[in-house]
C-alpha cells in the first residue's frame, strides 16, 4: 500500500512537472515569436531604407551624362610637347623684316655646329584684316630672309596673340614610389605613380598628367595607357574607368537585392515560423551576446530538454 501510495504521488508529480514545462515553454516562444517580429521589422525598415539610398544614386548616375565620352590610348613619356590650348587655329604669314639673325656656336658630341638665334617681324591675315607680330626663333640651321613664310598659332578671340607653329618639348619627370602594405600577416607590394600621357586626337598631340595609386607594377617609358577625354577639349582627360551609366546600374542592382531582402524580412514577421527563428538568434545575441548560456538561452534549452 505504501509502494503504490508513493508510486502515486510520484506519478502525480511527473504530471504537474510536465505542465508546467509546456506553460513555461509556451511563454518563450510567445516570446521568442514576438521578439522575432521585431527584429524583422527592424531588419525591413534598414533594407528597404539602404536600398532606396542605393536606387537613387543609380539612377542619378545613369542619368548623369559624362563629359568624357571618347577614348583613345597613348603613350608615358618623359618628355612633352609645350602646346597651349588657346593657339587652336593656324595660319601662314610672310616675314616683312628681319630684325637680328645672330650666329652662335654649339659644340655637340665632339664637333662644332652652327646655328642662329633670329627675331623678325611677320604679318598675317585673319578674316581680312593684316595683323604684324613679332617673334623670336631659337637654333635655326640658316638665316631667315624677308618674303619667307612661316607658320603660325593664334588666338581665335585675339589674333595679335600668335606664336610660331613649332614644336617646343619639355622635359619632364615619372615618379613611381613603393608601398607596401600589411593585410592578414602578408606584406603585399603595389606602387603609386606619376607621369605623362602623350595621345593624339584629330592629329594634334596632346599631353596631359596623371596619378595612379596601388598598382601592381612600376609604369615605365613607352607604357600604352588607356584614357578617356572631353571632346569638346581633348586637354581635359581622365584615365579609362568605369562610365557613370555602368556604375549606376549596378548601383540599381544592388538597390533592388535590398528591397526584395526588406520584402522578404515583412514575409517572414507575417509568420510564426519567422519570428521564432530570426526570434531565437535575435534574442540570444541582443541578451546574451549569441551564447546558449544567456538567461533566455537556458530557459528555452531547459524546457525543450525537461519536455
Amino acid at each position: 500500500m505504501v509502494l503504490r501510495q508513493r508510486q502515486r504521488q510520484r506519478n502525480n508529480f511527473n504530471n504537474i512537472s510536465k505542465i508546467n514545462n509546456s506553460s513555461r515553454l509556451g511563454g518563450v516562444m510567445k516570446t521568442v515569436n514576438n521578439f522575432g517580429r521585431l527584429c524583422l521589422y527592424m531588419e525591413m525598415i534598414i533594407y528597404i531604407f539602404i536600398g532606396l539610398i542605393f536606387m537613387g544614386i543609380g539612377i542619378y548616375l545613369v542619368r548623369t551624362k559624362s563629359k568624357y565620352t571618347a577614348s583613345t590610348s597613348g603613350i608615358i613619356v618623359t618628355k612633352i610637347i609645350m602646346n597651349d590650348p588657346k593657339y587652336k587655329e593656324k595660319t601662314t604669314g610672310m616675314i616683312t623684316d628681319v630684325i637680328n639673325c645672330k650666329k652662335i656656336l654649339t659644340a655637340e658630341n665632339g664637333s662644332v655646329k652652327e646655328g642662329y638665334n633670329c627675331t623678325y617681324n611677320v604679318e598675317y591675315t585673319i578674316g581680312g584684316k593684316v595683323y604684324s607680330n613679332k617673334f623670336d626663333e631659337y637654333k635655326l640651321k640658316s638665316k631667315r630672309t624677308e618674303g619667307e613664310r612661316v607658320n603660325i598659332k593664334y588666338n581665335v578671340d585675339n589674333p595679335n596673340d600668335a606664336i610660331l607653329d613649332q614644336i617646343i618639348t619639355k622635359d619632364v619627370d615619372l615618379n613611381c614610389k613603393k608601398i607596401l602594405t600589411a593585410r592578414k600577416s602578408r606584406i603585399t607590394e603595389s606602387y603609386n605613380c606619376t607621369y605623362y600621357v602623350e595621345y593624339n586626337v584629330g592629329g594634334e598631340i596632346y599631353s596631359n598628367k596623371f596619378d595612379e595609386y596601388k598598382i601592381k607594377s612600376k609604369r615605365t617609358e613607352g607604357d600604352r595607357i588607356n584614357i578617356q577625354y572631353n571632346p569638346k577639349n581633348p586637354y581635359d582627360a581622365r584615365l579609362k574607368q568605369l562610365s557613370n551609366k555602368l556604375i549606376g546600374i549596378i548601383f540599381i542592382v544592388i538597390g533592388i537585392i535590398l528591397l526584395g531582402l526588406g520584402y522578404f524580412s515583412y514575409y517572414m514577421s507575417k509568420t510564426t515560423g519567422g519570428g521564432l527563428l530570426f526570434g531565437n538568434s535575435c534574442m540570444w545575441g541582443f541578451f546574451g551576446g549569441g551564447s546558449s548560456n544567456s538567461y533566455f538561452g537556458r530557459n528555452y534549452n531547459a524546457s525543450m530538454f525537461n519536455n
